[in-house]
């Protein structure tokens, strides 16, 4: 006949613990195996039928308790009158004098349901025997056992490589030769101990010589006069070949004019030229230490002309078209107003290796990487260029205190609706295309209050707001609140389990717990007016909205599920649950079974089961209704 726990429970079992001794004194040792009886009632009728039996040792009473030595099973054992007897050995060394406590757990009839375990455990007593046996003397030691051999040292780790020192970084370019010193004036001539002076120098003046014209040179009359090409050639360190010198002090005086008057070609007006690795084909110098001056300045009145032209035809090497050097911390290398500039490769701004048409290193002091500034609007376009006609894209825009960002299009000419606007107090609005503002964000709501969010419709009311200190507290202001991440309303919650061995898990049924105020217990009888709701969670169905309240008595570990869709642990085994059966708790812990007293199940209601369980135990989705 099968028995089940749906509305009774098995009776504290009576037992004596029997200790066999032995008849002859001194001739067979005593050994570990004692004799258990015990007697097993179910709703107090002693049970006629087989059982199966599991006997675990434990150092305590309570739930904390750490078993001790082997789990004993006996199946199938004969029951009648509710008597039985087995032999048990939990082996050597688990009675030492501590105490001990017996945990039984029961199935019968033998080999159907699930174990019971009995509660409370069963302290353990002395017989006089082991009395005697915990008042010997204590036996002499064992023999101790070989050392085991010792384990090869480990190997010595090797000793890493120095590493090999760096290499040394290049010279540096050789600057450039310094502007030559002018001229010293020049020295006096002396005729004093001079020999064979020529009578036309006795007054120190060549008034007396005859010239005469060399190569390159042309005399006529007294004057001198070029000849078509000149060349000219000499060994001057440190000097010139030529000097031209113009010491009228005009806007107009020039030192040396070139003049190439073809009127087609590609012709030089002056052309300079050095062979020296280190040398300047041309170099303009202004040694004037005041005024606006210029050591070299090229103009071009054509249209398409080019003022100063800079031109570096290696392929190959660090060579420079154009190279610009001051030495003045406030002077400039490179200084360009009037119109626009245009450079056709990659520009690196402090980075010698440009990868991007902009490629600006920051400074690592003032840890600046690129600076924008006018009067008025400061604005930063960036845009696509794969369309000619659209050229789509963004416009940041600075005005003192705000920064908005806006669509272009049009090639830049069309400024669309703005986006976003960044406030120097911290808050951001997000626009509509209609030009309202439907999202703002403020990190400081109010002075000293924290942030708020405000979220608008497109005609600019706001239907959703999160505060962040409201009266003290958060709060989220709205007229409707949607959750899709669960479907039952709950509370948090601190649980504990009525016996020891029933874990706290997700779809067990709680009840309130007269020992902690503001707790609850796992359910463990049929009935329970005490009932609370059920530990949400389980099936894979999470809480929709949990609530609790920190640091304060309405606050725990769990969450228990008050009203709304949950699966719950239900014992069908008394009678199936059908969709529409109100439930109850059972004596099964934790577990729901279906109202078949409704007179005793007023007050004690979980809800109505919503699918079915035909028998044992199992989850069952049930619309949590406590009554």
């Amino acid at each position: 006949m099968h028995r089940s726990n749906c509305s009774t429970t098995i009776g504290t079992v009576l037992f004596v613990l029997l200790l066999g001794m032995s008849t002859r004194a001194g001739v067979t040792p005593m050994g570990t195996e004692f004799t258990y009886q015990g007697q097993l009632k179910v709703a107090g009728e002693p049970v006629n039928d087989t059982a199966d039996l599991e006997f675990r040792l434990f150092d305590g009473a309570g739930g904390g308790a750490i078993q001790i030595g082997l789990t004993l099973s006996a199946e199938a054992i004969d029951v009648s009158e509710g008597l039985f007897t087995i032999d048990l050995d939990f082996g050597v060394g688990v009675f030492d004098g501590d105490e001990r406590w017996l945990e039984i757990a029961v199935r019968s009839p033998a080999g159907a349901g699930d174990y019971t375990t009995l509660s409370p455990r069963q302290k353990i007593m002395a017989a006089p025997y082991a009395l005697f046996a915990l008042s010997g003397n204590e036996g002499p030691p064992g023999p101790q056992g070989e050392q085991g051999p010792q384990g090869d040292p480990g190997p010595q780790g090797i000793q890493g490589i120095q590493g090999v020192p760096g290499t040394q970084g290049i010279q540096g370019e050789q600057g450039l030769q310094g502007d030559q010193g002018p001229q010293g004036p020049p020295g006096t001539t002396s005729w004093l101990g001079l020999l064979d002076i020529p009578a036309g120098f006795a007054d120190g003046i060549d008034n007396g010589a005859t010239y005469s014209a060399g190569s390159g040179l042309v005399l006529s009359g007294s004057v001198f006069s070029i000849e078509n090409p000149l060349s000219l050639s000499g060994s001057q360190s440190g000097s010139h070949i030529i000097k031209a010198t113009n010491s009228a002090a005009t806007n107009s005086a020039i030192g040396v004019y070139g003049l190439a008057s073809g009127g087609s070609g590609q012709t030089y007006g002056v052309l300079g030229e050095s062979q020296s690795p280190l040398g300047v084909g041309i170099r303009g110098r202004n040694t004037s230490t005041s005024g606006q001056n210029f050591g070299v300045w090229g103009t071009a009145s054509s249209d398409g002309g080019s003022g100063v032209r800079g031109e570096a035809f290696s392929n190959t090497g660090f060579n420079k078209g154009v190279e610009g050097i001051t030495h003045s911390p406030d002077g400039y290398a490179g200084y360009f107003f009037g119109g626009r500039n245009y450079f056709q490769g990659d520009v690196g701004i402090g980075n010698t290796d440009p990868l991007y048409r902009l490629d600006i290193n920051a400074d690592e002091t003032l840890g600046l990487g690129l600076k924008l500034a006018r009067s008025g609007v400061v604005r930063l376009l960036l845009r696509d260029d794969s369309d000619a006609v659209d050229q789509k894209g963004w416009s940041l825009d600075s005005y003192g205190d705000t920064l908005e960002f806006k669509t272009i299009a049009d090639n830049d000419i069309t400024i669309l609706d703005t986006t976003m606007s960044l406030y120097r107090n911290g808050d951001v609005d997000f626009f509509h295309s209609n030009g309202q503002a439907t999202v703002q964000i403020q990190p400081e709501e109010a002075t000293g209050n924290g942030a708020a969010i405000y979220l608008k419709n497109a005609a600019g009311t706001t239907t959703i707001e999160l505060d962040a200190e409201f009266n003290g507290d958060g709060r989220v202001i709205t007229q409707e609140l949607q959750i899709t991440g669960g479907s039952d309303l709950s509370e948090q919650f601190e649980i504990s389990a009525p016996a020891p061995g029933i874990s706290i898990e997700p779809g067990l049924i709680v009840c309130i717990d007269p020992a902690r105020p503001g707790e609850l217990i796992v359910s463990s009888r049929a009935y329970d007016r005490t009932v609370a709701g059920v530990i949400s969670g389980a099936g894979g169905v999470k809480p929709g909205m949990l609530m609790g309240q920190r640091g304060t008595e309405a606050d725990g570990r769990h969450p228990v599920a008050l009203s709304g869709r949950v699966y719950v642990r239900c014992d069908a085994r008394c009678a199936p649950i059908a969709p529409g059966d109100l439930l109850t708790t059972s004596d099964t812990p934790g577990h729901g079974m279906k109202v078949a007293d409704h007179d005793a199940a007023q007050g004690a209601i979980i809800g109505k089961a919503m699918t079915a369980l035909e028998d044992g135990t199992g989850l069952v989705l049930v619309l949590v209704s406590l009554q």
